[in-house]
């Protein structure tokens, strides 16, 4: 089990750090997000990523190939995009500590670094609309995601 969220994990900070050299927002659309996936991994500017041009691991590649083609493409993207759902609203109860409905620096128990990479306006506060997606129904992590 700890072997499939060090994965998970991985799989996570890639996303990450490839919106991050595209010049995206974490929090942009998912079509800018899925452009930007397209520019990053698609090597050979052929419309998808084929599995020796996607650096992540097999599990994030297979999740992400929903046809199960063997290539991801813009819509997958998007799709994946939109079943891992949006929203803080459970991460700002989770951190928030006085009831503000924002998340201070001081109530945030992880890296300032993350904390300045989440907060897009740079006001000092994470808001809902800025927030990573939280725990799903009954409490329980939606699936590809953690926030530990």
């Amino acid at each position: 089990m700890s072997n499939s969220i060090s994965i998970k994990g991985v799989a996570v900070v890639l996303l990450v750090v490839f919106l991050l050299v595209c010049g995206q927002s974490i929090y942009a659309q998912d079509g800018q997000r899925a452009d930007c996936f397209m520019q990053k991994f698609d090597q050979n500017q052929d419309g998808t990523v084929s599995r020796d041009e996607y650096p992540g691991p097999d599990d994030a590649f297979t999740r992400l190939d929903g046809d199960k083609d063997g290539a991801i493409t813009a819509t997958e993207v998007q799709n994946s995009l939109k079943r891992r759902g949006k929203g803080g609203g459970n991460f700002i109860a989770r951190f928030d500590d006085d009831k503000d409905g924002k998340v201070s620096k001081e109530e945030f128990p992880r890296s300032e670094d993350l904390f300045t990479r989440l907060d897009a306006n740079n006001d000092g506060y994470i808001t809902a609309d800025e927030a990573p997606a939280g725990r799903g129904k009954g409490g329980r992590r939606p699936r590809g995601r953690s926030f530990n």
